[in-house]
């Protein structure tokens, strides 16, 4: 084990992003919502998330560094992106709710998430606490998001197997080395 814990040293941790699509959905005539109807598949991507979490907890965990503290140590975030139609001029992100998988597990179980026909919804309307880009940019390329070292080698083994399967949409958010300088403060 000690050669597998230098090699998650050297290597910053990471986290995954998937990217699962808003949609309008018009309730009345003057009522357009975005929501994300939860599904069968979102459930078992979750499930799957779950027993990915459990296996980190089973690795080995590393002395703390300046650089090891999170505020969530969740490796899974969710963006319920909307679908607009990008302006090629436009660089701005596009708009959508970001949330851990833990987050979105525990909102799933509360009423607020129950939607028409006893189905589940994440919406603007009815989930009010997410992040926003800049937050959660912010959070992950400072490092005060996403798994602690020993996980980092195991999401690896993740894309990997990903690599060899299906194609999901997902973004890798890499810290990069922190020090005061990167922080904007002198000394």
């Amino acid at each position: 084990m000690v050669g597998r814990a230098s090699n998650i040293t050297r290597n910053p941790p990471c986290l995954l992003v998937f990217y699962p699509p808003l949609r309008v959905v018009h309730f009345e005539l003057d009522s357009t919502k975005w929501i994300y109807p939860v599904d069968s598949k979102m459930l078992e991507q979750l499930d799957i998330m779950g027993k990915v979490r459990r296996a980190i907890k089973g690795y080995p965990s590393s002395p703390p560094t300046l650089n090891s503290f999170r505020l969530n140590t969740d490796p899974f975030f969710f963006k319920f992106c909307e679908r607009t139609r990008p302006d090629a001029r436009d660089e701005s992100l596009v708009r959508g709710i970001t949330m851990s998988g833990l987050h979105l597990d525990e909102f799933l179980a509360l009423p607020e998430a129950k939607g028409r026909n006893a189905g589940r919804l994440v919406g603007y309307d009815n989930c009010p606490r997410y992040f926003n880009n800049t937050e959660f940019i912010s959070l992950a390329q400072g490092g005060w998001i996403g798994c602690q070292l020993p996980g980092s080698e195991l999401i690896r083994n993740v894309l990997e197997a990903r690599e060899q399967g299906k194609a999901h949409m997902l973004a890798v958010i890499e810290a990069p080395p922190l020090s005061a300088l990167h922080r904007g403060r002198r000394y």
